[in-house]
Formats: C-alpha cells, sequence, structure tokens
C-alpha cells in the first residue's frame, strides 16, 4: 500500500473537510489536474532532452493540438519556441532557475490562444478556448500590442505574469504562422466602395485621382490599415508609388491623391 506524502495527505483533508465550498473543490480539483498534466510534460521534455547538459526552452518546438487530444483546436501550426497550450491554460516552458540542466512550466494564462494564420492584409487569426469551445477571429496585427484586445477576448495574464508577457508571445506567433490565401471581408469591403464610389471600372479613363482622405475613411470604416492597403495597391501596379498634391475641387484647398493607373475591378476576382 502507497504511503501518501504530506502535501497528498494536506489536500485530501481539505477536500474531505466539511467546510470546504463547492468551489474551494474545484479548485483543489483543477490545480490537481494541473500539478499532473505539468509533471507530464516535465517528463516528456526530460526524455526528449536527456542527452544535452543544458534545458534549452528556445529548442522545444511544439503543435497547438500537442496536449489538447480532448478537444483538438480547428486548427494546427507550430507555437513559436517555448510555449505550449492546453485546453486550461497557456504555458511558458523555462529554465529552471535553481537547476540549469532541468526545464521548469509556468502558466501564463488561464485562456489559451495562439495565432493560426496571417493575411497580406497585415490581420492574424487569433483563436482561443473559452467556455469549453475554439474560438477564431482576425484581428490586426498592430492590435495585439494593445492590453484591450486581450481584455476584450477575456485574456488575463495569470497572477505575477505581465501583459508584455502575452503580447511577446502573440508577436511570435504571428512570425511564426503560416500565410493564408486573402480571404479578408473587410479589404474586399474597401475596394469594393473604392471602385463604386470612384468608379474605378475598366472602362473609365485613366490616370484617376482619389482623395487620400477619402481612402483613409474607407480604411476607418473597415478596420483596414491605410498603409498596408497602398501598399498593396502599389505592388500589384494599380497605383502610382507617389501621391500627387493638388487643390481639391469640392473642398477648394489643397489636398493629397492617389494616382490610380488602372481599375481595380480585376483585384475582386481573387476574393471569389
Amino acid at each position: 500500500m502507497k504511503i501518501m506524502d504530506e502535501e497528498t495527505k494536506l489536500v485530501a483533508e481539505k477536500l474531505l473537510s466539511p467546510d470546504t465550498s463547492k468551489i474551494e473543490e474545484k479548485n483543489i480539483i483543477d490545480d490537481l489536474k494541473e500539478k499532473e498534466f505539468i509533471k507530464r510534460v516535465l517528463n516528456m521534455l526530460k526524455e526528449q532532452d536527456d542527452q544535452k547538459s543544458i534545458a534549452n526552452p528556445a529548442g522545444v518546438r511544439l503543435l497547438a493540438s500537442q496536449f489538447c487530444t480532448d478537444n483538438v483546436p480547428p486548427h494546427d501550426v507550430v507555437l513559436p519556441p517555448g510555449y505550449l497550450i492546453w485546453t486550461r491554460g497557456l504555458y511558458a516552458i523555462t529554465q529552471d532557475p535553481e537547476n540549469i540542466q532541468e526545464f521548469a512550466v509556468v502558466r501564463l494564462s488561464k485562456v489559451p490562444f495562439f495565432i493560426a494564420g496571417k493575411e497580406e492584409t497585415g490581420k492574424a487569426l487569433l483563436i482561443r478556448f473559452l467556455n469549453g469551445q475554439w474560438l477564431s477571429d482576425w484581428v490586426l496585427v498592430k492590435n495585439l500590442g494593445s492590453k484591450n484586445l486581450y481584455l476584450n477576448f477575456l485574456i488575463v495574464p495569470s497572477p505575477g505574469v505581465k501583459f508584455k508577457e502575452l503580447i511577446n508571445y502573440a508577436f511570435n506567433g504571428v512570425i511564426e504562422a503560416p500565410f493564408v490565401t486573402i480571404s479578408d471581408p473587410a479589404l474586399q469591403a474597401v475596394l469594393q466602395e473604392l471602385l463604386e464610389t470612384q468608379y474605378l471600372y475598366p472602362d473609365n479613363k485613366y490616370p484617376i485621382l482619389v482623395n487620400v482622405s477619402k481612402v483613409k475613411e474607407m480604411c476607418q470604416k473597415y478596420e483596414v490599415d491605410y498603409n498596408f492597403l497602398r501598399q498593396w495597391l502599389f505592388r500589384r501596379c494599380v497605383i502610382r508609388h507617389a501621391s500627387q498634391i493638388q487643390r481639391d475641387g469640392s473642398e477648394n484647398k489643397p489636398a493629397r491623391f492617389l494616382v490610380f493607373e488602372r481599375s481595380i475591378e480585376d483585384l475582386l476576382k481573387d476574393f471569389n
């Protein structure tokens, strides 16, 4: 018969105590499950790294689905080096500060998330696990540096962890994530509005000048980065690289214009 260690004995006594509430009981069980999970991860890392004298978290590359076998995410990618996710959280794999030959696993957030893809549009696909299901959203890459984005998605750091650590992980995820084909409805909406409001059809006469302020208003309306859109159009030989300054007839003052060399109608076919 196996004798309980002191820690297990204390946990058992706490669970059996009539003073322990249901919430406390759930927290105790969750903690036990997490400890068991971390032990399993550390054993796996030790087996993989047995030949090395120094534990190297940067050399650990794991799939997003590696430890989510009971609830597999809708997309599977290789996570940034030194991270793992489980349905109970996002974890960083670090070097044990007391023994450089050993790994340590630290939870960064109770809500696991990862970047599954990125588009030319300046957006990234953020996948998160919340309330028993995987949720996905396309977000602007630049917004991954904002704490508000994570709060809106109910992603908060664990005690003692700073938001900066979640932000660094997310940006590393963007670097690692694969490009996917253009399917961003926001970019499509901007192009469609440009086509219709500025009459950028093939039967028009070119070049056509379009007020930059109007383009920026459309970008803001659909949450598309203006600088990205300008570069995207230039790479497709639609606009000139340099904008043009001249008097705007409708406002009777100088304004900056994009110079369109050809129609954008054919670009919309890429979204169908």
